[in-house]
C-alpha cells in the first residue's frame, strides 16, 4: 500500500508540522532538513527527542529517519495520552517547546493525559 505523505522541505516549522501532522492523522515526508550550509546536517537532538515524546503519548506512530538525518517520514497514530508517562526533555530547547505541543495535542487523547518532563526542567537546588 502506497503512503501519500505531504511534502515538506527544510527545518522551518519542524514541530509544528509534526503536531498538525498528529492532529489531521496525515502522514508527512520532510526532506533536506539542514541538508546544506551547514557542518552538522539532519535533525537536532531536541528534534529527535521531540518525535521520541510523540511516539510516546501515540499508538501506532511510524518515524523513518534516512542515516544522514535529512529526510523523515512521519506517519501519526492514534492520540492516547496515559498517566505516568515520563519523558527526559534534551538541553537544547526550553520546556515550552515540548509543552506547546502537548497542550495542542494532549486535549484530543483518548485518555487523560499525566507526563513529567525531565531533563532541562530539573534544579537540583
Amino acid at each position: 500500500v502506497k503512503t501519500d505523505y505531504v511534502r515538506f522541505k527544510g527545518s522551518q516549522n519542524l514541530r509544528h508540522r509534526l503536531v498538525c501532522a498528529t492532529l489531521s492523522s496525515r502522514p508527512v515526508r520532510i526532506d533536506d532538513i539542514r541538508a546544506t550550509g551547514t557542518s552538522n546536517p539532519g535533525i537536532r537532538a531536541y528534534e529527535a527527542s521531540f518525535l521520541r515524546l510523540l511516539d510516546k503519548i501515540t499508538n501506532g506512530s511510524e518515524i523513518i529517519i534516512n542515516e544522514s538525518g535529512t529526510s523523515l517520514k512521519y506517519k501519526p497514530g492514534v492520540v492516547i495520552g496515559g498517566k505516568r508517562l515520563t519523558h527526559d526533555c534534551d538541553t537544547g530547547r526550553g520546556l515550552g517547546y515540548y509543552l506547546e505541543a502537548l497542550c495542542a495535542i494532549g486535549i484530543f487523547g483518548k485518555k487523560p493525559m499525566e507526563i513529567t518532563l525531565t531533563g532541562v526542567t530539573n534544579d537540583d537546588e
